[in-house]
Parts: C-alpha cells; sequence; structure tokens
C-alpha cells in the first residue's frame, strides 16, 4: 500500500475521480446562472418600466430579446429559476451519492488490504501487536480515512469552483463588493492551517493513547480471574484512571484549538457583512449599484461563507484522514511480511513434497537478540515418524516452529528441496504441511465445518444461482472487482475431495467419522449427536431409521430390566414427569413463538387459555408457588447455590414477586398485564413427579389436556410451523436426536435411569448400526466461538482430526494431546502413527515416554542445541531427559 494516502486514493480511483471532476466542472456554469436569474428577476421583472421586448443576459456573453407582457416575462424567469434550483440539486445530490458510493468503495478496499497482511504478518509481530491493537485500526480508525477517500479531489474542486463562482458573480456586480467579500480570506488561510498543526499533532497523541487503552483493555478481559484472585482491582483501576486520565488532557487540548478555529471562523464569518452593508449601501445611495445587484451580492456571500468553510473542513477532515492513514499503514508493514498477492499463488513447479526439508545452519533469536535456537544444520525426511524430546526452553518448540513454517529464521535457511521454506506460497505450504499446537484455535462454526476447515483452498464448482440470486450475485461481484476485493464467491463449492481421498459429500462423512475415531473423538461427537437437533425432513431415509430405533427402544421397555424407567407421550394423557409447558404443547417449538420463556407472552395461547378458563387458573397456581417459593428462599442470601438448584424465582425477583403477592390479594385483576405474565409464567416449569408441592391435581391436568386438544385444532396457519407435534409415528424436527428416539420422559424416581436408558440406546444403535448416523448429526454440533462449548482435550483432538483429515504430507504435533494420560497418548500416537504410515508426522511430546510409541527417529535439544538425533526401533531403550546428561558432582 502507498505511503501517501492522495497516491493510493488516486492510483485505485483515477478514472472515477476524473468523471466526478467533470461533473463538477458542468454543474459551475448552472450555478452562476442561478445566482443570475434571481437578480434579473428583481432588475428586469419586477423592475423594468415600460413593455417588452425585454433583453435577458446570462454568463455575460449569451444575450437574447423575449418579446411578452411583464406578467409572463416574470413567470418566465420564475419557472427558469425554479428549473435550475432542481437542476443544481440534482446535479449536488448525484455528486453526493457518487462520492459516497466511491468512499464506501475504497474503505472496503482498505480494509479487504489490511485483512490480507494480516493473513501475511510473520508470527513474531503477534507477539507485539495484541489484536485489541490490531481490531480498532481495521474497523474504526479507517472509518475517516474511507470516508475521506470520496472527497479527497471531488472536495476541493466542487467547494473551490463554487467559491470562484460566487467571488466571480460578486466581482462581475461591483469590483469594491468583491473584494470586499475576500479581504479575510487571506488572514484565515495564514492562520487556520497553524492551528491545525497543533491539532494534529495532539491527534497522534490521542490515537496513540487510546491504542494503549484498548491494549488495556484486552489485557484486563484475558486476566479477570487472576485480577480477582490476586486483590489487584484496586490497582487496575487506578492504571485505567492514569490512562483516562492521559487521554482526558489531550482531547481538552483538543477542544480547546479546534473551538479557537471554529472561533475565528464565525467572528470573520459575521465580519464580512459589516462592509457589505457599509460600502454596499453607501454605493447604492451612490447610485453605482442597483438594489438587485446588491440583493445578488448578499445572496452570493451567504452562499460563499458555505463552501469556504467546509473547504476549511476539507483541510482538517484531509489532516485527520492523512495521521490515520499514516499510523496505520506504519503498523501493518511490519519487517519480514510475505507480500499480499502470494497469497493467490499456485505451488511453484520447482516444489517437491516428497523431497526433505533441510536446516541449513538455521537459528533463531528472541526479541531481546538473545540466541533461543543455536545454528542447525539437518535434514527431515518427509516420509518417517520423529520425536522431538527436550526440556522447555530447549529449542525444540522454535525448531517445530521453523519446520512448520510458522517462523522465519534469523540467519541462515530452512528449504524445502530446493525453495526457501518460507517462500513458498500458502497453496503449497498451507496444503502438505499440517501444525497442530497445544492450544488451537478452532473456527466459530460445527464439527463439520472445522473438519473440512484444510480443505476449502478454492472454489472446486460454482453455486448454482437462479433468478434473483444470480442477478444479487453478478451485482456483487461487480463491487467486489471494483474495491479490488475477493472475486471468489462464498456460497460456491469449496470442498477438495481429492485432497481428504473421497469423492462425495457421503466419502467425506466416511472419512471424518474414521478420522474421528481415530483420535478418540467420536464418542464426545456422539454425545452431541444424541443431543443434537437435525431436521430430517429431506431425509426420508436417515428419520425412518431413528423411527426404527425409537420402536426398538420401546419394545425393550417393555421388559422387565428396564420397566418404569420411561414414561412414554401419549397424546390423551398427561406426563408425570415433563413440565406443565411441555404438556401444554406437546410438541417441540421450532421458533420462539413457543419457547418456554415467551409462552407468557403468546398472544394466541394466553387467549385460547383464558377462553378455556385455564389462563386465571394457572396464574393462582403460581400465586401459590410463588408464596412457597418466598416462604423458603427470603431469608436465603441472593448468592446461596439453593437459588440455582431448587428455586423458581431469582433472588433478585423475590422483592418483585412480594409486591405481586399483596397486590393481588383483592384479586388478579388487580395486576397489570406484565404482573400477571410473572404469576402465570412460573408453574409453567413444574413437573409433577419432580416438584412435589401438591400444586398439580388431577382437575388440572384434565384442564391441561383439554387445552392441548385446542390448540392442536385452533392453532392459526401463521403459527402452524412454530410447533412441531409429537406422534409415535413421525419424526419430530424440533426434537434433539436422543428425545426422537425415547419419545418420552425419563421417571424422576428412577435412580440411574438416564445411565440405563443411555446405555440402551447406545446398544441399539450399534446393532441396528446407527451408531454413525448419530455421529454424523454430531457433525452438525456448533463448536461455540474459537471451540468454547468443548473442552481443551477435544479442542486439540478436533485440531488434530482436522489436519489428519486433509492428509498433509508433514503433519506437526507441538504438545498437542499433553493432558492425556500417558496411557491414552501413547495409544492416540501408535494409531495415528499407523494411519499416516509413509507421510512425516513430528512429534514434540510432553513425556519422553511417548517416544516408544513406534517412532522411527529421535531428535533431542538442550539449551538451543541439538544433542541427539538417531534412528529407534522397537526395542531402542529411550533415556529420559536427566539421562543423557552426566551427574554433576554434589559438594
Amino acid at each position: 500500500m502507498d505511503r501517501s494516502l492522495f497516491a493510493y486514493i488516486l492510483r485505485h480511483s483515477r478514472p472515477q475521480q476524473i468523471w466526478l471532476t467533470l461533473v463538477i466542472c458542468l454543474y459551475f456554469p448552472i450555478q452562476y446562472v442561478s445566482l443570475e436569474l434571481p437578480k434579473l428577476i428583481i432588475d428586469d421583472a419586477i423592475g423594468a418600466e415600460g413593455k417588452g421586448p425585454f433583453s435577458v443576459q446570462l454568463l455575460g456573453f449569451i444575450q437574447f430579446g423575449i418579446d411578452v407582457s411583464q406578467l409572463t416575462f416574470l413567470w418566465i424567469l420564475c419557472g427558469a429559476y425554479l428549473f435550475f434550483v432542481v437542476l443544481n440539486n440534482g446535479i449536488k445530490y448525484y455528486i453526493n451519492v457518487y462520492a459516497g458510493r466511491l468512499a464506501e468503495r475504497m474503505l472496503r478496499r482498505m480494509r479487504y488490504e489490511l485483512f490480507q497482511r494480516i493473513l501475511c504478518f510473520p508470527i513474531g509481530h503477534f507477539r507485539r501487536a495484541s489484536p485489541s491493537e490490531i481490531i480498532p485500526m481495521v474497523t474504526q480508525e479507517l472509518e475517516p480515512v474511507g470516508g475521506f477517500a470520496g472527497v479527497a479531489f471531488s472536495e476541493p474542486i466542487y467547494k473551490g469552483g463554487m467559491l470562484l463562482v460566487l467571488l466571480g458573480f460578486m466581482v462581475a456586480q461591483d469590483v469594491i463588493l468583491g473584494l470586499a467579500a475576500i479581504s479575510l480570506f487571506p488572514l484565515q488561510m495564514w492562520l487556520i492551517p497553524r492551528l491545525q498543526m497543533r491539532v494534529n499533532r495532539l491527534n497522534k497523541k490521542r490515537v496513540r493513547e487510546v491504542r494503549r487503552l484498548a491494549e488495556q483493555i484486552g489485557e484486563t478481559v484475558t486476566a479477570v480471574t487472576e485480577i480477582r484472585a490476586n486483590d489487584a482491582i484496586r490497582h487496575e483501576r487506578a492504571r485505567f484512571t492514569a490512562r483516562l486520565a492521559k487521554i482526558y488532557w489531550i482531547r481538552y487540548d483538543i477542544y480547546l484549538q479546534k473551538y479557537l478555529i471554529k472561533f475565528i471562523n464565525n467572528f470573520i464569518d459575521k465580519l464580512t457583512p459589516f462592509f457589505f452593508f457599509a460600502i454596499g449601501g453607501w454605493l447604492v445611495l451612490e447610485g453605482q449599484v442597483t438594489i438587485g445587484a446588491l440583493t445578488g451580492v448578499l445572496l452570493a456571500y451567504k452562499d460563499v461563507s458555505t463552501p469556504w468553510r467546509e473547504l476549511l473542513t476539507w483541510y482538517q477532515q484531509k489532516e485527520d484522514a492523512r495521521i490515520k492513514y499514516e499510523q496505520v499503514m506504519s503498523q501493518f508493514d511490519p519487517p519480514g511480511l510475505r507480500p499480499p498477492h502470494s497469497l493467490d499463488d499456485g505451488p511453484p513447479e520447482a516444489f517437491d513434497p516428497q523431497s526433505p526439508i533441510i536446516f541449513a545452519q538455521a537459528c533463531l533469536q528472541d526479541e531481546g537478540g538473545n540466541p533461543v535456537l543455536q545454528p542447525l544444520d539437518l535434514e527431515v525426511e518427509t516420509s518417517g515418524s520423529v520425536v522431538v524430546l527436550g526440556p522447555a526452553g530447549s529449542g525444540r518448540q522454535e525448531f517445530a516452529l521453523l519446520l512448520a513454517g510458522q517462523m522465519q529464521p534469523g540467519s541462515g535457511a530452512v528449504t524445502w528441496g530446493k525453495l526457501p521454506l518460507m517462500d513458498l506460497p500458502p497453496s503449497a505450504l498451507g496444503r502438505e504441511l499440517a501444525y497442530v499446537s497445544a492450544q488451537p484455535v478452532l473456527a466459530t462454526g460445527t464439527v463439520a465445518d472445522n473438519l473440512a476447515f484444510g480443505l476449502r483452498h478454492s472454489v472446486v464448482a460454482p453455486a448454482n444461482h437462479d433468478g434473483g440470486m444470480a442477478a444479487q450475485r453478478a451485482r456483487e461481484l461487480l463491487e467486489a472487482r471494483a474495491a479490488g476485493n475477493s472475486e471468489d464467491d462464498v456460497d460456491a463449492f469449496w470442498l477438495d475431495m481429492e485432497r481428504a481421498g473421497v469423492e462425495s459429500r457421503s466419502g467425506l462423512a466416511r472419512r471424518a467419522i474414521k478420522v474421528l475415531r481415530l483420535v478418540e473423538l467420536a464418542d464426545d461427537i456422539y454425545r452431541l449427536g444424541l443431543r443434537g437437533t437435525v431436521d430430517l425432513t429431506n431425509r426420508p431415509e436417515l428419520a425412518e431409521k431413528i423411527l426404527m430405533a425409537r420402536r426398538a427402544l420401546h419394545d425393550r421397555l417393555d421388559g422387565p430390566d428396564f420397566a418404569d424407567l420411561v414414561e412414554p407421550f401419549d397424546e390423551n394423557a398427561y406426563n408425570d414427569n415433563a413440565s406443565i409447558a411441555e404438556n401444554l404443547l406437546f410438541g417441540a417449538p421450532m421458533g420462539p413463538a413457543f419457547q418456554e420463556n415467551n409462552l407468557a407472552a403468546q398472544p394466541f395461547l394466553r387467549a385460547l387459555l383464558r377462553e378455556i378458563g385455564l389462563d386465571e387458573e394457572l396464574m393462582r397456581v403460581g400465586r401459590t408457588l410463588a408464596e412457597t417459593m418466598l416462604e423458603l428462599f427470603a431469608d436465603l442470601p441472593p448468592g446461596h447455590e439453593f437459588f440455582a438448584r431448587y428455586s423458581f424465582i431469582a433472588a433478585e425477583d423475590l422483592p418483585s414477586y412480594q409486591d405481586i403477592i399483596k397486590r393481588s390479594a383483592k384479586g388478579l385483576r388487580h395486576l397489570d398485564g406484565e404482573e400477571q405474565d410473572m404469576l402465570f409464567e412460573l408453574p409453567l416449569r413444574l413437573i409433577a413427579a419432580q416438584h412435589r408441592l401438591g400444586l398439580i391435581n388431577d382437575r388440572l391436568k384434565a384442564r391441561i389436556l383439554e387445552a392441548r386438544t385446542a390448540l392442536r385444532d385452533r392453532l392459526p396457519g401463521s403459527l402452524r410451523e412454530e410447533i412441531a407435534f409429537f406422534n409415535a409415528d413421525e419424526y419430530n424436527p424440533g426434537a434433539s436426536v436422543q428425545d426422537n428416539i425415547l419419545f418420552g420422559k425419563l421417571v424422576q424416581s428412577q435412580a440411574g435411569a438416564a445411565q440405563q436408558i443411555g446405555n440402551l440406546i447406545g446398544e441399539l444403535l450399534d446393532e441396528m448400526k446407527l451408531r454413525d448416523v448419530v455421529v454424523e448429526v454430531g457433525l452438525g454440533s456448533h463448536v461455540g466461538v474459537a471451540g468454547a462449548r468443548l473442552g481443551p482435550i477435544q479442542r486439540q483432538k478436533l485440531a488434530l482430526a482436522r489436519a489428519i483429515v486433509r492428509r498433509p504430507r508433514v503433519l506437526v504435533v507441538d504438545e498437542a494431546l499433553g493432558g492425556l494420560p500417558l496411557s491414552a497418548q501413547m495409544r492416540l500416537a501408535s494409531a495415528i502413527l499407523k494411519e499416516r504410515a509413509g507421510d512425516a508426522t513430528i512429534w514434540l511430546p510432553t513425556q519422553d515416554d511417548l517416544a516408544q510409541a513406534g517412532f522411527a527417529r529421535l531428535l533431542r535439544f538442550d539449551q538451543g542445541h541439538l544433542d541427539e538425533d538417531r534412528p529407534l526401533s522397537g526395542d531402542t531403550p529411550i533415556p529420559s531427559s536427566t539421562e543423557t546428561k552426566e551427574e554433576e558432582p554434589q559438594p
């Protein structure tokens, strides 16, 4: 990216800037005519003496006569004035919209280019620049730069040209008045830039301090647990206050300077009319200037202040944008930045992934210049397994980072075959080499999205856009091209099946399940699949298999071993192990309308229950339940664990319910709508078999069954898609896979029912060969932001599976799975080495004993040196890191 903001803008928008300039030049004569017409109306139409023909002169050289009556001449001039007003504003509208769109394109281009640079940053740069610094630069700090890009050239031409037109008109009426209008401009042109320089310096300081503030906030968010645990809150608040104080005084100084500039501009703006009234009035009295000319000059001067003020504003905006652009560019041009255009390069013809990776006197220093990896000469074959041992700080992790292309050597070279490793484009390095760390970051999405993450290199097949979508895609493509963005369609088919060794999506699913079993994550995904909700409407064969499992399960439940563990759903019976809400709906919510926390405010449901008399009855149950909760929990402190475990009312809501109970003593109808809703929603969570409070009797159950039938029969068409009603012979898309198989509720009184039924469902699915079906459903489970819904070991396993799915030539495992027991690590490592036989697997274990898992070669580092490099066989003993050193004599 160009160091100069104007050079960058001109390079990427020269044709648009030229076109905008031409349109602006077209606007100037129209503006001049708009100024002439009021003078003609006053002097030649209204002030005319006698009848036509009337002479009209425009732009100083266009002159013609009109032989009409004085009134007709007036209407013609007024119509012309109105026409030019509309034309004038229409052109201004076009200029503003065009400039705004150009600004948005430039902002989009700049953000895209900065994002590309982030992808090309050397890894070491992320240790110096935190996300809290980088994110505001791309999002907030570029906003004024992008806004300025649209008016960088057009604004001074537009406003400067308008100023010249207005001044030219005034001079044409009278030279003295024209000079009076611009008499104070030189003072402003000399003074304002000097004051603006002070504002610029303060803005630079402000930007630096705000970045440090963002960095401090990011540190606090990351370390909030440690801050609380170490009682460092007061010190952190003092640090934050000191940072805010610096920003406060800088911004205060900026206000002083900015409003001083505004004061000077406003004073001069109001001083100039003094000269007009004094000098212009004298000239009118002397007969040298007509009233119409003076009026035109006054109207023109009223418009002069606007472009002049906007020119000064443009200058301030330019300086602000220039400072932000230069500061952002300085942060996005670190040493060792890979050229962004290399992101689109294909694999070099000379690149051979079967060639060895060679270290030639490669070394690495830390940020202080201290060596962390001494000059290393080593050859790593891409067809064998290597275990890399060494204590913390031995240099083995730096070796792994260099090998994986994550860092640039300080000196020497790391080559893959004959090509420098770091010079290989992502199309080569990112496909043939995978790196898995102990703290992997997962993509926000599903399990399947993460497993396919390494297969989305390029578009394999275009998306099938029809009708309006095709037109929308064509429009998006034109805009992306105009803004220099990626022209790839995110909705296209991206999966590189050949890389995964499969031919179809179903084959990829089978490959994914196989790899999940390999890393021992399939059972976890199976459990996610059981809890997952998936609409199988368009997959009748899969839905039928789930229904087969349901029927098989209920056949087993009739036997003596599992009797009374599940209460099945029955359309004509109340389920004591389900809540009132679940019994009322007898279905799974498909949208927000009938979610349990929205039922109290659902208009149709409340109206229906009010009609059959159940609404008030549930509110009375809610009042009794509220009284019970107040009696039990009123004396407990707010943070007590019993609130979370047993209470229907949160601690902070107890006072509100106390007031509701007092006001409801005169009757429920004395409560407002919100208070009635609060009572209504309380009993919806009551489960007869679990909450033995005596509030659900047979009469209430019968009324709820009556309401259930009415709800199903009278549900309006607009709400039909909001509930998927239970049906013993149909798959329910709103319920989880487990609930579809169970089709009932676990009996609350039976200890261990969940474990027994879970085991039974697992056995049935295995017998029916449906476990993989459930695992496939689990592939659609969301992992959360950066994998937050998974545990640390699960994230490591999924990251390892993600790397294995795409079959890289070289796999580097950097202390991943270190949280597992050694036996589990040995089992996993052995299985992965067997799976990847013929490819290179470089493993950095947390325990030296893992070297017994079947690796072919051992490397041992210590204090930045390669101390040991030897082949391994099955019976080769692996000495620990302490055994490789001679014992030092004891003093």
